[in-house]
């Protein structure tokens, strides 16, 4: 069984490392990550190792391997198979296994041609591996059905599975499987547990006919006729039961086209599945409803260290964020948390007109609007730092009328800030700056009106001293209502996305100190290198 992993130089991996559960190892996070990434360079491993036993090349030599010999991972050049492309230095994939570390690397010739050979280090346990191999079987999640099937030999059922074709194998399986009785008769009970149903011996061979039906009562129905939930469980208990005892299993999304309450039960299959057979499972997902069914030990994200062991809470995280907000954190490596696009719009209008430092930062920075709840915008910054351990955050919150310390921390690396006002809108309030705005968009009648309905709605206190803080009005009452209201008894009508055009006519006198403190954060705890990066 694997142990632990090195990965140099492969696809997404520049370096990377990590260790595994000794039976089940479920790896979750969004797309793009590096999931199946790993499980290819599992499989990549696997293949080296067979092709130079077939070739009698275990004596520490390099081989030349055609591209045509490599038989599970879809590539069109060799190439395709360095990270970055970068063929100048060779791939090396190192397992740990219970009899020792075995590692291969691959050198890059030509499109179509590499060398193979074992690491200088590893001699003593290629003896102790011919003795009992460690095979890799990879299964991918069904593809569509072939109207026809032809009869295929083992070694194209396993190609194809491991390039997602398994929907053009899926009746050559059962045809192997249903050779072996006991066999057979497992995955007729996996098909009845699931769904009920009944799953008849395949016949003929070009094309094979398979069948299955609800009742013994029923006609049969041609297997491809399935629901593809029925079929992924078909095709995936199948590939389970053609491989021998003491396989690893690379599982890329075990629980694709299955509805929630299935997916506890897949995980439970291939656990068993693995518990009978001494093999074991590495499997790619991003379902919560695995995530939920997996031990904490089992429970694995990809990082760019490696696989770290996380929480299932966390995981789940990780199998919401959006693949652009990977991309965006690792670019920038800083990001800011708004409750909406016009706060970015305020603060960037203040900056611009103060000549602040954040000018620049905010013109350009990662952005996400957050939601009611902080805790998902932490567990959000969480999963991200996992994948850009350097990453930076501030969250700056409204304080809707409630009390809150100014600055406080979230997760490391995070800062939560605080208004001192209900919300942003209240630093718009300024009777001047509004007045001046309407006049410029309207007309001077337009804005004799809104002064008017000002000096009707503000307190004379905050009228005379717009900047004082001394009354308690801009605590517990909200900015935007009070501009709506302002607006609206004058017979305006101006949308709230809008209202940050008020900070545009705002002069540098009329800005409020709390937005200066505001802006100071943001350049102390977003701003520094990283943005040198960035043109």
């Amino acid at each position: 069984m694997i142990q632990n992993i090195t990965i140099h130089n492969f696809k997404k991996f520049e370096q990377f490392s990590c260790k595994l559960a000794d039976r089940i190892s479920l790896i979750a996070g969004p797309n793009n990550s590096g999931k199946s990434t790993l499980l290819q360079a599992i499989a990549l491993w696997s293949e080296i190792w067979e092709f130079l036993d077939r070739n009698n090349s275990l004596n520490g030599n390099l081989v030349e391997m055609d591209i045509s010999a490599l038989r599970t991972i879809p590539i069109s050049s060799f190439q395709e198979l360095w990270y970055n492309r970068d063929t100048s230095t060779p791939i090396t994939i190192q397992l740990g296994l219970d009899k020792g570390n075995i590692g291969f690397e691959v050198r890059y010739q030509t499109p179509y041609k590499v060398e193979v050979g074992p690491l200088e280090d590893t001699y003593i346990g290629l003896r102790l591996l011919k003795e009992k191999s460690e095979k890799a079987f990879y299964i991918t999640p069904l593809s569509s059905l072939e109207i026809k099937e032809s009869h295929f030999i083992t070694s194209v059922l396993q190609i194809r599975l491991a390039h997602g074709k398994g929907g053009e194998i899926i009746r050559n399986l059962l045809i192997q499987i249903s050779e072996d009785e006991e066999k057979w008769q497992t995955l007729q009970s996996t098909v009845e547990d699931f769904f009920g149903y009944e799953l008849l011996i395949p016949s003929g061979v070009d094309p094979i006919n398979a069948r299955y039906r609800h009742s013994s009562a029923e006609n049969a129905n041609n297997l491809i006729n399935g629901a593809s939930g029925f079929l992924q469980v078909v095709l995936l208990q199948s590939a389970l039961l053609l491989s021998s005892r003491d396989t690893i299993f690379l599982i890329d999304e075990p629980d694709a086209h299955l509805h929630n309450l299935l997916k506890g039960k897949i995980y439970r299959l291939i656990r068993k599945h693995c518990s009978d057979t001494n093999s074991q499972a590495v499997m790619a997902s991003h379902s919560s409803r695995l995530i939920d069914e997996a031990d904490e030990h089992n429970l694995f994200c990809v990082t760019v260290n490696g696989l770290k062991k996380v929480e299932k809470k966390l995981a789940k995280n990780m199998s919401n964020i959006p693949n652009q907000d990977i991309l965006h954190a690792e670019s920038f490596r800083r990001i800011l948390y708004l409750e909406g696009k016009s706060d970015l719009d305020n603060l960037f209008t203040w900056a611009r007109t103060l000549n602040h430092p954040a000018k620049s930062l905010l013109d350009r920075v990662f952005w996400v609007a957050t939601a009611e709840k902080d805790a998902k915008n932490k567990g959000h910054f969480q999963v991200l730092k996992t994948r850009v351990p350097d990453l930076m955050g501030l969250e700056i919150r409204d304080s809707d009328g409630k009390e809150h310390s100014i600055k406080r921390k979230g997760p490391q690396g995070m800062e939560i800030a605080y208004w001192n006002r209900y919300e942003i809108e209240n630093y718009l309030i300024h009777p001047s700056a509004i007045v001046r705005f309407i006049s410029q968009k309207f007309s001077n009648d337009k804005s004799k009106e809104v002064e008017k309905q000002i000096r009707l709605s503000l307190p004379g206190a905050l009228i005379d001293n717009p900047l004082s803080e001394e009354i308690n009005y801009h605590r517990v009452n909200g900015g935007k209502r009070i501009l709506r209201e302002i607006l609206t008894r004058s017979g305006l009508i101006i949308p709230e996305s809008k209202f940050y055009e008020i900070a545009e006519v705002m002069e540098e006198k009329e800005i409020h100190p709390d937005v200066l403190k505001m802006l100071d954060l943001i350049e102390e705890q977003l701003g520094g290198d990283p943005y040198d990066l960035i043109t």
